[in-house]
């Protein structure tokens, strides 16, 4: 089952990398391939600041730790998408680094979430 999809996957690669190629130009796509690139280099490499600011919100209580992990694991999957050259996985990376910037700037609290203090129970926060 998984080599039908990874077969799907590269085909419709392959497909709609031939039509931008066509329809603009192959030296768009190299263009779009090295823009993406390093589009892609940057986002991962700016993990550190974003994975901080998260952190840095669970611990103030403004976000549930679960949208931390989802926004920033569809932060790296879109990154690493950008940076592997085609039109449809820079499409699909694009798609998640949206999920993911909307994700983190809806700030919201779980219901269910408690912000508690660990440090002003007593308890220490090394576990």
């Amino acid at each position: 089952m998984p080599a039908v999809v990874i077969f799907i996957f590269l085909v419709t690669e392959f497909l709609i990398s031939g039509w931008f190629a066509s329809s603009l130009g192959v030296g768009m796509l190299f263009i779009e391939i090295l823009a993406t690139g390093v589009i892609g280099l940057v986002l991962i490499s700016s993990m550190n600041y974003h994975l901080n600011d998260a952190l840095n919100s669970v611990r103030r209580g403004e976000i549930h730790p679960q949208e931390v992990l989802t926004s920033t694991v569809s932060r790296v999957f879109g990154g690493i998408l950008i940076l592997i050259p085609g039109v449809f996985t820079d499409f699909i990376g694009l798609l998640l680094i949206i999920n993911s910037k909307i994700r983190s700037t809806k700030v919201k609290k779980d219901e269910n979430f408690e912000n508690v203090n660990p440090t002003a129970t007593g308890q220490s926060d090394v576990i």
